[in-house]
């Protein structure tokens, strides 16, 4: 398989790491938030529907995501190969004004008969 252009998978090292980077960052903020907002006896009934596995599972997701349009923008190619073909023929076209406008009687009988 060949790439149209394989500088944007070059691209994706950066992006992915800064993508992580965020992700991580928004976890910590959220679990902060959380803290501050909530009583330390409470969190463990408040976060008793939380999923950690859940955010990776998106996370991951995301990623693949992220991954595959880059991918995309990659250009992949594969499967053919270029043969030159020579033919033989002339294009004839065969045109018929059948408006209304034919029907004027500038021209005996008009300009369609």
């Amino acid at each position: 398989m060949t790439f149209g252009n394989i500088y944007w998978l070059y691209a994706f090292i950066p992006v992915f790491f800064v993508l992580l980077a965020g992700f991580r960052y928004s976890q910590k903020r959220r679990r902060a938030f959380f803290e501050s907002l909530v009583a330390p006896k409470l969190q463990g009934d408040l976060l008793s529907t939380y999923s950690s596995d859940r955010y990776l599972l998106k996370c991951v997701l995301f990623l693949i995501s992220i991954f595959l349009l880059f991918v995309a923008l990659a250009q992949p190619r594969w499967g053919y190969k270029l043969e030159e073909q020579k033919s033989k023929g002339i294009d004839i076209l065969f045109a018929l004004d059948v408006s209304k406008s034919m029907l004027a009687q500038d021209v005996r009988p008009n300009r369609l008969d």
